[in-house]
């Protein structure tokens, strides 16, 4: 269980497939990967899975129609090698994060959030007034979270205040969290979230060592995320590129 991260720039295959269509076939990889990890090979041809993908009816698929479906879908198209996105690789435009959450990350960059979001114009108060102060409080990163929670590790989020007697602001972790898995469908949401994990790693890399950060699971996809982030910026301001996101 993750969530999925897409640089969507309407390429040949993004445009055929259109966004439920290509989080489908990235859905079938998954299933696909899982199966071949924890079935004996004897078996994968009689296992059937329920597949889900947001905005489309589950369907019950074999092992090999599953493999079927993908064949094609998987070498990509000719113009991968040469995407900004995807550095040579086919189907290098997406990236994926897995729940649950580690503790490690959401404590580093709540931490991040709390100390930038008292600061006029940060990147932080920005998103704070934009999208952060807008997510629901009653979301499940409030409720599926610790030893058996899906979807964060620490047990209950972190909070932090600030303000003076006339007002009082309040921000907590399952907030922060539930804004960084939102689609980017402006392209000036991509160039602020692209700023907001470029600046969060350069303070994550200045406070601990390589060591430290290789602990967390988490830290090391979003980076990724990070990554694709940063490669969509030109193109979300030249061409309108945004960010699609399933989770």
């Amino acid at each position: 269980m993750g969530a999925d991260f897409i640089g969507w720039r309407s390429c040949p295959l993004q445009a055929e497939l259109g966004h439920e269509g290509f989080l489908g076939k990235l859905k079938l990889r998954a299933y696909k990967a899982v199966i071949e990890e924890r079935v004996p090979e004897d078996r994968w041809s009689t296992i059937e899975v329920v597949v889900r993908v947001t905005g489309r009816p589950d369907r019950t698929l074999a092992y090999g129609t599953i493999c079927t479906e993908l064949s094609e879908f998987e070498r990509g198209i000719p113009a991968c090698a040469t995407c900004p996105l995807s550095n040579g690789r086919a189907l290098g435009c997406y990236r994926y994060v897995t729940y649950p959450v580690d503790a490690i990350a959401e404590r580093l960059l709540f931490e991040f959030f709390a100390e930038g979001v008292e600061e006029p114009d940060s990147i932080a108060d920005q998103l704070h007034r934009d999208i952060v102060s807008q997510v629901d409080q009653e979301t499940g990163w409030y409720e599926h979270r610790g030893k058996d929670g899906t979807l964060a590790e620490l047990e209950e989020p972190l909070a932090h205040l600030w303000g003076d007697e006339q007002e009082v602001h309040r921000v907590d972790s399952a907030q922060v969290l539930a804004a960084m898995f939102l689609s980017l469908e402006d392209p000036a949401l991509v160039v602020a979230y692209a700023r907001f994990w470029l600046e969060f790693f350069a303070f994550v890399d200045r406070k601990l060592d390589a060591a430290a950060i290789a602990e967390s699971r988490t830290l090391g996809e979003l980076r990724n995320v990070a990554t694709l982030l940063g490669a969509s910026v030109h193109g979300a301001m030249s061409e309108g590129w945004t960010i699609v996101v399933d989770g």
